[in-house]
Parts: C-alpha cells; structure tokens; sequence
C-alpha cells in the first residue's frame, strides 16, 4: 500500500489551500524526489505549511493540538489503527469540517475509532481502495481542489443539518401536543444543540436518529426548549403564608402609604401620584434575576376572583 500512497502523493499540486501531514513513516529524501510538495520531517510543535507535507518520524506517531503537531513515542503494542486513532480524533477535534484524511484500504466493515471522529465532526473520510490510475487521478484532483470540494460538502451539510432541526420540531410537537411554531426559532436550535451535544452527538442528522428509536427523548427535548415555572412554588405552604400576607397588606394600605417594616407616612414633600383603583406597588423579592419582579404580582393576582377591591399590580 505505500507504492499507492506515494503514487497519490506525487499527483498532488501546491494550490495554496491546505497543508498536508502523512502519518506514515516513509523515506522522506525520496518523497522531496517525487513529489510537487515540499516535503519536510515533522517535529514536536511544528505548524504544518500550506502547500507543504510534513511526514512523521519512524517509530513515532502524531497527535495535533493548538495547530501544532506532537510527535511522541509510539506505545508498547501499538498497531496501525491504535496508533493512527488518536492523531485522528485530534485532528477532528480541531478542525472539525474542515479535517479531510485518506486512509488505506478498509479492513473489514468495521470503522476505527479516529475515522469514525472524522466522520461525526463533520469531515471528509476518502480511502484508498480502489485499483487502477483511474481511481488515484479522482482521488488527486479532488485534493487539488480541496476548497470547492469542502465548500459544496459544507453547504450540503448545512442543508442537512437544517432538514433535521426542522425534523427534530415536527417529531417532538407530535409527541407532545404542542405547537412549537411560535416559539423563537434561534432558541429552538440552540437548545436543540445543546441537547444534542450532552448525548455526544456531534450532528443534528445523529440525534434525529437516536430521538426517532427512543421513544423518551422527543419529551426530554421539549423540557429543554421550556422554562418551567410549576417547581416555582415548590415550597407550597410557605408561598400560600407569604401570598396571605401580601394580600392582607395589599387590602389594608391605602393612598399616601407605602411599605417598609411596616406601614408609615410618605414624606410630605412627596405626594403619590393618584391612579384608578388605587393600584398598589411591587417590589423586588431577593430571588434570583430575571424571577425577582414577577413573585408579587403571581401571588397578588389571585385575589382578585375574591370580594376584596380589584388590583392590577404593575411593576415600577
């Protein structure tokens, strides 16, 4: 396999637009004879040039982190894919759609792990399996034109992952009952995203997947797009005591009187300003932001199906 390699190899040209690493530890004096590239030994925390090809060391492997390669021992027992896994997976990690690798033939119908990273960030995962100059000559011209080829297969993705939001909403408001067409869309995804992202899916397409087989998971969804206020009054007998009490406050104060520790006198200087009904104040509470205003007004609002004077409370 590595005649195929170096027969691919010399068949890419510098066009500018990505650089290249070979994990395999081949001659690198006849690589600088063969191919288009310039061709260079890779080091511990090099940067790899565009339009360069930097090649691992024997008896090392590769990883990249930050942009910078590391080039580390390779582990006692080791085998092609166990040591080509974690260079992939850190290659995903990073770069994401933008990674492209070429690996060898395929070995059995199962994938490696680094491959399989490859495939869910996004990226581009070509093989050398195919015979014949044919086969090698698609393969290069794709590599010459990395940046139309990445360009069309992130817009496609794009396309993708959107048809699987827009499947993800259909199939959680018809598990749910409930219409999610008004909602903020920016909201939806993003909350999708993160739903997505803590299961470990990297896609919308593979969470579409894994919510269409587990019958749950549309309801978890919808519990993340929600805020949920019914846990607001956890603590039941302590909000009816203090809802009693604002009400019995509500009731009693009267123009000209405000609240404080207990009730006094506005200052002269500062006459209130007169409203119909009287409508009284609401004051923060001390809980936590974005909750602070709205604890009064829920609880006083429930008196006012009782005899007592009506109030329409109003924040100030």
């Amino acid at each position: 396999m590595p005649w195929r390699v170096r027969a691919l190899l010399r068949r890419v040209e510098p066009k500018g637009n990505a650089a290249f690493v070979l994990a395999d530890p081949l001659p690198v004096d006849e690589l600088r004879a063969e191919c288009l590239l310039p061709v260079s030994l890779a080091a511990d925390g090099d940067i790899p040039a565009v339009d360069g090809l930097s090649v691992c060391p024997p008896g090392m492997v590769l990883a990249v982190s930050g942009g910078r390669l590391g080039v580390l021992p390779t582990g006692a027992g080791d085998g092609a894919a166990g040591s080509l896994d974690p260079f992939l997976e850190s290659l995903a990690a990073l770069l994401g759609e933008a990674a492209v690798v070429v690996l060898p033939m395929r070995g059995g119908s199962k994938e490696t792990a680094g491959a399989a990273a490859i495939r869910a960030a996004g990226g581009v995962v070509l093989h050398l399996d195919e015979e014949g100059e044919d086969a090698l000559e698609t393969l290069a011209a794709w590599l010459n034109d990395i940046g139309a080829g990445l360009d069309s297969r992130v817009g496609q993705g794009a396309e993708a992952e959107d048809h699987a939001f827009r499947a993800l909403l259909e199939l959680t408001s018809r598990e749910t009952g409930m219409d999610l067409s008004l909602y903020k869309e920016s909201t939806l995804r993003r909350q999708a995203l993160r739903r997505s992202h803590s299961l470990g899916f990297h896609r919308l397409q593979d969470y579409l997947t894994y919510a269409e087989a587990n019958p749950g998971e549309p309801g978890l969804l919808q519990h993340s797009f929600l805020i949920s206020v019914s846990s607001f009054f956890r603590d039941g007998a302590v909000f009816e005591v203090l809802g009693r009490s604002l009400r019995a406050l509500l009731t009693a104060k009267r123009p000209g009187m405000r609240f404080g520790s207990g009730f006094r006198p506005a200052p002269p200087e500062r006459k209130p300003i007169p409203s119909p009904s009287c409508s009284p104040r609401s004051w923060a509470t001390g809980l936590p932001s974005r909750t602070c205003g709205y604890l009064p007004p829920i609880l006083t609002r429930r008196p006012l199906i009782s005899p007592a004077p009506a109030f329409i409370p109003r924040l100030t």
